[in-house]
């Protein structure tokens, strides 16, 4: 048996009744839009970019727009491309990058021709990669990745205790550390679903994404107090986010709300024990599984 002593706070969004017609309007808006953007999350765009700058350096030998070109591609095109990287960049050693780049090509394709690749030109594509992993020798070996015991663990938090004499800005970041320590190795998390590890580069390489890709979500005016909220019983005061969300809001990561302090019962006496919910896995905006 568990008892659980955390209150669960709970805040239900507004109710909102629209007037007749805005449905149809709000339909008609979506067919006049046409193709939906596909969300990136902001490592994989910087993937994009990487990409994109190869094939605009690419198009510019050729004096091809580079947009589009890749409008009217062929797949003799995309072929004659991956051999030019080969050519230029040395430092793709590895069959996995080629597959890596591949992969952020096609979502490029998708994002600019608003459909997919052929799957028949995928296929081809893919067939000519096996004939250049041969030509120029890339590595189709995987990289190892080790695993952490629980001595390596005890190493780790002994060093960051006792021996660690790095200062934190705050020095409860120094527990919180150690509890996220603790957290991956429990529960076997990627650092990625434990804190928000998406990077922020700022510089002037331009973007792959074309004018529309940032578009703001639809919206036909028809606010919450113009049409006729209703909210219903609150137990919270916190304002609900904006229509971009605050940082508070946005921020992948674990938080005390995910965490629910257990006492079970063990015998004649209670043992506590800590409930966690990983909601930020892997491709969680496509499949979320909390």
């Amino acid at each position: 048996m568990a008892i659980q002593f955390r209150t669960e706070r709970r805040r239900r969004r507004k109710r909102i009744d629209r007037s007749p017609g805005f449905y149809e309007k709000h339909a008609q808006q979506l067919a006049h839009r046409g193709f939906i953007q596909p969300v990136f999350a902001r490592n994989t765009e910087h993937g994009h970019n990487s990409v994109w700058r190869k094939w605009t350096k690419y198009c510019k030998q050729k004096d091809r727009d580079p947009e589009k070109f890749l409008r009217a591609i062929t797949k003799d095109q995309i072929m004659t491309f991956w051999k030019w990287v080969l050519d230029q960049y040395t430092g793709v050693r590895k069959a996995s990058t080629l597959e890596t780049y591949w992969k952020a090509f096609k979502s490029i394709y998708m994002v600019h021709t608003h459909q997919k690749l052929d799957a028949n030109t995928s296929d081809q594509v893919n067939r000519y990669f096996a004939r250049l992993e041969i030509q120029y020798r890339l590595d189709k070996t995987k990289d190892e990745h080790g695993t952490l015991s629980i001595d390596d663990l005890l190493l780790v938090l002994h060093y960051h205790w006792v021996l660690d004499t790095e200062v934190f800005p705050d020095e409860e970041q120094r527990v919180l550390l150690a509890l996220l320590m603790l957290f991956a190795a429990y529960t076997g998390s990627r650092p990625c679903s434990l804190v928000d590890t998406e990077e922020i580069r700022y510089n002037s390489q331009q973007s792959c994404y074309p004018a529309d890709y940032n578009d703001e979500p639809l919206d036909l005016a028809c606010t919450a107090e113009s049409e006729g909220a209703i909210e219903f019983e609150d137990d919270t005061d916190e304002e609900p986010p904006g229509p971009g969300g605050s940082l508070k809001e946005i921020l992948h990561s674990i938080r005390y709300k995910h965490i629910t302090i257990l006492a079970v019962r063990v015998g004649d006496r209670s043992v506590l024990a800590m409930q966690v919910t990983i909601m930020f896995t892997k491709n969680q905006q496509k499949k979320p599984q909390p």
